[in-house]
């Protein structure tokens, strides 16, 4: 499962608009990572400031 960084994230969103699985979503300006992420790395990519891993 992807981990996000939430020191990192700055709540952007691209990670929730990129994940197929709809598995980010944003709370209190960061992103959260559902159960059902797959962990297909998309997030990873996307992320500008590489706060998923």
């Amino acid at each position: 499962m992807i981990v996000i960084d939430l020191q990192l994230c700055k709540g952007c969103g691209i990670c929730q608009k990129e994940c197929p699985n709809k598995a980010v979503f944003i709370e209190n300006k960061k992103a959260v990572v559902r159960e059902n992420c797959s962990s297909c790395g998309i997030c990873t990519r996307v992320c500008p400031v590489q706060a998923a891993t």
